[in-house]
């Protein structure tokens, strides 16, 4: 519980923080700073980590090749319709996190022409996109106790609101149109020391569109692993997360390649024209599963 709340308030205050600092003091007070963070964290790991001695002797056991779980696991998904769905669904509304915080918005905080002003709005970006992965957690929190409530209806309340959210994700794709504006026409570098001066509007939809990414990727890998055969597990999530990584390594080509044809806000405004067809995808999985699961 605690572990969930202080993750999302770590991925919030240190890169709306960090951008604060490196806009207001420039890049070397920063810079000169992170060894002696990571020291300290070094030193209180080394001195709070404690393994059992047990852990300590036990030897490695002797694994299969890579290649074996990922083809057991394949052989897994691809026999079952439901499966299938729900692991295209994963990879698509999963690469959203990469896609947008990996290349998208910092390529998009550049605009403002300066690398100390380009970290702060990246910074609100990362960090209010992690207050809607808080909430999502509190929102997981909440079903959870509706469902002890309600243990009769807990499978239809997991369906109905992990078909929900699959909606909510695709219309939430409507966010990174604002991304075809310059952060110049919303953030306020009037205050070199304010700490809101980085804050832009595609920040603040970050919050919304988080919690329905967060929450529509989780639901579906939760539902993967509920259809996945006994003794499958394994093999099934090690395929998943690696169809997964290979899809999201392709839309960082794709976007790669698109920001070295164009320049300025072109590329912005080629993903915002996209966007409509994106979505469409994603109400397309979202019928499909909820057709699927109707009768599975």
């Amino acid at each position: 519980m605690w572990q969930q709340l202080l993750l999302p308030l770590v991925a919030f205050a240190v890169p709306v923080g960090v951008g604060a600092l490196v806009s207001a003091f420039g890049f070397n007070l920063v810079l000169a700073a992170i060894p002696v963070v990571f020291a300290a964290a070094a030193v209180w790991f080394s001195t709070t980590l404690r393994l059992p001695a047990s852990r300590l002797r036990e030897k490695p056991a002797m694994t299969r090749s890579w290649l074996a779980p990922l083809r057991n696991g394949a052989a897994a998904v691809f026999r079952d319709p439901v499966l299938r769905i729900a692991a295209a669904g994963f990879m698509v509304f999963n690469m959203l996190n990469p896609l947008v915080l990996a290349i998208f918005a910092p390529m998009w905080s550049l605009l403002t022409g300066s690398p100390e002003k380009a970290t702060s709005v990246f910074g609100w970006v990362a960090g209010l996109y992690s207050v809607g992965w808080l909430l999502a957690g509190a929102v997981m929190a909440l079903e959870q106790r509706r469902m002890k409530r309600q243990p009769a209806d807990s499978a239809r309340i997991m369906r109905r609101s992990l078909l929900t959210w699959m909606c909510l994700c695709g219309a939430g794709l409507s966010a990174l149109a604002t991304f075809a504006f310059t952060p110049g026409d919303f953030a306020g570098f009037h205050n070199r020391f304010s700490l809101l001066s980085g804050l832009t509007l595609p920040a603040i939809t970050m919050i919304p569109f988080g919690l329905a990414q967060v929450l529509a990727s989780v639901k579906l890998r939760n539902f993967f692993q509920s259809r996945l055969p006994e003794g499958a597990m394994a093999d099934g999530m090690a395929f998943l997360y690696a169809a997964a990584l290979a899809l999201a390594t392709l839309g960082m080509l794709g976007l790669k390649f698109l920001f070295g044809a164009m320049s300025g806000l072109a590329p912005f405004t080629a993903v915002a024209w996209c966007l409509p067809v994106l979505a469409l995808l994603y109400f397309g999985l979202t019928w499909a599963l909820a057709r699927r699961t109707r009768t599975a």
